[in-house]
């Protein structure tokens, strides 16, 4: 089994609510320093991954710009699954799907946890941004092939599909009846902020940290994941910082093992 690769994307558009969001792959890395390498969970330990570094971007781009400088560089370094990227905010989703799809030709299902559809078409007269990048990934991989969870607020112009389900809906048989390879983007704004209040956005409401885990531990065949919009700005307890690397350990195990 190939080693998961991590890699860090400190990329924040100009939209974001609260700042922050590019601070976020170092905490997540230093503070799993803290954390023991062994789940009690998943009852697995934590095993050698290759650690690629940052990814930063030229500070002058941003939306589609951005997205075709990531694009490149993964394909410089010949990325290929399982990986780990920390974000960074979440259009660092949009580029990582463009690679797989378009430069990898794989077939996949987009897992999206997230308080919010980021389905609009545009947001703050951009395109291109952490608010409009699944309405993008829609169109480039299908409706039917991404599922959104975790949902409690939404913009007008945003359509609720049959797959997209709010955060008191019940879509456990949803994520256990995936049949191919799952691709899973975590949006820490899912969790409820009471819990992790250091996000860009936070909305009221939600699940806790240890009911997010039980869902993403549902899936199988993860290939790879993305881990965003986490601001130290936002929480100086440091507690959303070791939550955020908890997650990063959890989901580091499960590909290990699984993928």
């Amino acid at each position: 089994m190939p080693l998961v690769s991590v890699f860090g994307i400190p990329y924040e558009g100009s939209e974001n609510f609260q700042k922050g969001a590019a601070l976020a792959p170092g905490f997540i890395r230093y503070h799993l320093s803290s954390l023991e390498y062994y789940s009690v969970i998943q009852e697995r330990e934590l095993k050698e991954y290759h650690d690629l570094s940052d990814f930063y971007p030229p500070l002058d781009i941003k939306g589609k710009y951005f997205a075709d400088f990531l694009i490149e560089k993964l394909k410089d370094i010949k990325l290929f699954p399982p990986f780990v990227a920390l974000g960074g905010d979440h259009f660092i989703t949009f580029p990582l799907i463009v690679y797989l799809k378009e430069e990898l030709d794989l077939n996949f299902t987009v897992v999206h946890f997230d308080a919010h559809m980021d389905r609009r078409p545009e947001f703050e007269k951009e395109v291109y941004n952490h608010a409009t990048f699944m309405y993008h990934v829609e169109k480039l991989i299908g409706k039917e092939n991404v599922i959104t969870v975790g949902v409690r607020t939404k913009a007008p112009c945003e359509e609720k599909s049959k797959n997209i389900f709010y955060a008191w809906e019940d879509y456990r048989n949803e994520l256990l009846n995936i049949k191919t390879p799952v691709y899973l983007t975590l949006d820490l704004d899912v969790i409820n902020p009471s819990e992790f209040p250091g996000v860009t956005n936070p909305e009221p409401g939600g699940k806790g940290i240890m009911e997010i885990l039980d869902e993403i531990l549902l899936l199988k065949n993860i290939m790879a994941a993305d881990i965003v919009e986490f601001s130290p700005l936002m929480d100086h307890s440091t507690n959303s910082a070791t939550k955020a690397a908890f997650l990063f350990r959890e989901i580091l195990i499960k590909l290990q093992h699984e993928f």
